[in-house]
This record gives C-alpha cells, sequence and structure tokens, in this order.
C-alpha cells in the first residue's frame, strides 16, 4: 500500500507538473499575443503619432521665431541708423553688418573682419541710448558666439549642428551677464543656443 501511495503521489505531482507548464505556456501565449502584441504596438504608433506632431510644432515655432527676429533686425537697424544720424554719425550706419538687440539691456554690431567702429561713436550711441554697445567684428559663427556671449565662453569647447542650426556652448561657466547675452549671440547667428556641458 506504501509503493502504491507513493507511485500515486509520483503520478499526481507529475501530472500537475505537466499541468502546470502547460498553463504557463498558454497563459504565456495568450499574455504575448492579446495584451503585448496588441496593446503595445497601439502605444507605440501613438507615441510616434505624438512624437511627429512634437517634432512639426517645434519646426513652426522655430520657423516663426526666425521670422520674428527678422522683424527685430529691422526695426534696430532703423533705430541705430536714426540714433547715429542724430549723433552726427550717420556715416558709421555703413560698417554694419547685423544689429542684434535686448531692449534695455545691450545692443551688438556686427561689421566686417578687419575694420574697427569708433570708440567715440560707440560710447556716444551708450549715452543716447542707455544701452550697453558690443561690437563684433567676424563672420565665423562660432568666433560671433564666443565674442557675443563675452570672455569667458570658450571658443574651443563652441559646437555647431548646422542642418539643424543649434549651437551647442558651455554656458555653467558665465555670469549673469554672459547668459543675458546668450540672447544676442541667438540674433546674430540665427543658432539657437543650448547648454552643453562639458563638451568638446
Amino acid at each position: 500500500m506504501r509503493k502504491q501511495r507513493a507511485d500515486l503521489e509520483n503520478k499526481l505531482k507529475s501530472n500537475v507538473n505537466k499541468i502546470r507548464r502547460n498553463l504557463q505556456k498558454q497563459l504565456g501565449d495568450w499574455f504575448h499575443q492579446n495584451l503585448l502584441r496588441k496593446q503595445v504596438s497601439v502605444l507605440l504608433y501613438e507615441f510616434r503619432d505624438i512624437t511627429s506632431n512634437v517634432f512639426k510644432l517645434a519646426d513652426t515655432q522655430r520657423n516663426l521665431a526666425w521670422e520674428l527676429n527678422k522683424h527685430q533686425k529691422r526695426l534696430h537697424r532703423i533705430l541705430i541708423d536714426k540714433a547715429l544720424g542724430q549723433l552726427g554719425h550717420k556715416d558709421c550706419g555703413n560698417l554694419i553688418l547685423n544689429i542684434a538687440r535686448v531692449s534695455g539691456l545691450a545692443i551688438m554690431l556686427l561689421i566686417e573682419p578687419n575694420t574697427t567702429f569708433p570708440g567715440e561713436v560707440r560710447r556716444d550711441l551708450e549715452k543716447l541710448l542707455g544701452e550697453k554697445v558690443f561690437v563684433v567684428n567676424t563672420r565665423n559663427k562660432v568666433s560671433i558666439l564666443a565674442q557675443a556671449i563675452g570672455r569667458d565662453c570658450d571658443p574651443r569647447k563652441v559646437s555647431i549642428e548646422s542642418d539643424i542650426q543649434v549651437a551647442h556652448v558651455p554656458v555653467d561657466d558665465l555670469d549673469a551677464v554672459g547668459i543675458s547675452r546668450i540672447q544676442l549671440a541667438q540674433q546674430l547667428t540665427e543658432l539657437h543656443v543650448m547648454k552643453s556641458k562639458g563638451r568638446v
């Protein structure tokens, strides 16, 4: 009887294990086919759709920002030309290739390399407009960014992704004035400046 009971227990255990394995397999197959495959594919499709729309929105906003930047530049040009005319330095307007301005803070004038914007005229503009006037004399975008942002910006650590119009600048070392000058650098280069940590 003991032997028969042991045999019966072994057969029951074996059958229970087979049933358990079979149920686990069936449950796993059902879970994969009915939940994972269907639900995950729906979620992935929705994520792709959301991502695509976010990128479209970002492109639209960027294009709008640069359009507004162009209008601002025209207004800045009118302001500087009028100010130079009032100061009796109208001819200095011919030296200026591009203008960036943050109202109430600073103006940045881009001139040709190897040319000089008279210091006296710059100081007169500062007094008249009540804003700091900086002069940048290069056409190289990395140099423009470094000069526009200031001495705390190391040009060797600036990188530009031209295809997406983004500049990576190590801004951790910048003071408050340097941070505000980033807006001027963006206007001059038409690059979106992004913070980069330790990027070379």
